[in-house]
């Protein structure tokens, strides 16, 4: 069952950022398109209709494609999320055998364990990353690092702005 839910999440965030590359690469050929004359959406699908059928091309979802790097930075990422969650499984099955509170228990320790190792430490140079946050893009110093037991990797981050 966890299994399962991680690969939705997976998926999931997957889908959503290719969904992105989607946006931003049809913004990148429409600007290309207007660059070179084409200002309407009609004769802009009218061109590319022609000339990607003469190559052989699906005019339907040609697109031009971002850096295929991205992908692959997501496929380990994912790796990561699946062999934390495979090496806390074997961990759990290892110290709790056959009883299922002591692995539930053994499973937490290791959730915990992981939350607090993805936090910053104090004294650690910090980036707003958040492109909501009204100092997004900033850099600074951690001072506090204030953690939720009951969410791990969760937690309140006090940092000094530059």
């Amino acid at each position: 069952d966890h299994h399962h839910q991680w690969n939705m999440y997976c998926a999931r965030r997957r889908a959503l950022a290719n969904r992105d590359r989607v946006y931003q690469a049809r913004a990148i050929q429409g600007k290309m398109l207007r660059a070179i004359g084409l200002k309407q959406r009609r004769t802009q699908r009218a061109l590319m209709r022609q000339v990607l059928l003469r190559l052989g091309l699906d005019p339907w979802s040609f697109n031009v494609t971002g850096p295929f790097q991205d992908l692959i930075d997501e496929v380990k990422a994912d790796m990561k999320i699946i062999t934390a969650y495979v090496k806390s499984e074997k961990s759990a099955w290892a110290k709790g055998k056959w009883d299922a509170e002591a692995r539930l228990r053994v499973r937490l320790a290791n959730r915990q364990r992981l939350a607090r190792a993805s936090l910053p430490q104090s004294r650690q140079a910090a980036r707003i990353v958040d492109p909501s946050h009204k100092h997004a893009g900033q850099t600074g110093l951690v001072l506090n690092v204030t953690a939720y037991p009951l969410f791990p990797g969760r937690g309140t981050i006090d940092i000094k702005l530059e």
